[in-house]
C-alpha cells in the first residue's frame, strides 16, 4: 500500500498507534509478535516499534506520538539509533504480519476508488 501510493502519487501513509484505539485485538496480536525477543539490551517495545517504522524502506519521515517533553525526548534519542539491521526488521516483519498486526497485500475500499 505504501509503495503503491508512493509510485502513483508521491506519498503514503503508515498507522500503528491509532490501530490501538479502533481495534481492541491489536495489544494482544503486538504481544503474540514477541517483539521484546528482538529488543536490544534497554529498548522497549516502542523503542523498537519506532526503529521498526524508521527501518521500512518507503518511509522518509516517522511522526511519533508523545505523551510528555521525557517522552519526546526518549523518542528522538531512539530515533537517533537509526535503522534496525536488515535481519532484525525482516525478523520482525515476519512475525508481525504472521500474529496480524501488520496486514500482508490487503485490498480496501479506498483502493478501488483510486484504481
Amino acid at each position: 500500500m505504501i509503495k503503491e501510493a508512493s509510485d502513483r502519487y508521491g506519498t503514503g501513509i503508515v498507522a500503528r498507534g491509532i490501530l490501538k484505539h479502533y481495534d481492541s485485538s491489536y495489544p494482544a496480536r503486538l504481544a503474540c509478535a514477541k517483539l521484546t525477543d528482538l529488543c536490544e539490551e534497554g529498548e522497549s517495545e516502542n523503542d523498537f516499534l519506532i526503529r521498526f517504522a524508521l527501518s521500512h524502506p518507503g518511509l522518509t519521515c516517522v511522526l511519533a506520538g508523545t505523551k510528555n517533553i521525557d517522552h519526546l525526548r526518549r523518542n528522538v534519542l531512539i530515533a537517533g539509533k537509526g535503522r534496525l539491521p536488515a535481519e532484525v526488521y525482516e525478523e520482525a516483519k515476519r512475525r508481525l504480519t504472521f500474529a496480524g498486526a501488520v496486514p500482508g497485500p490487503v485490498e480496501m475500499a479506498w483502493q478501488d476508488a483510486i484504481r
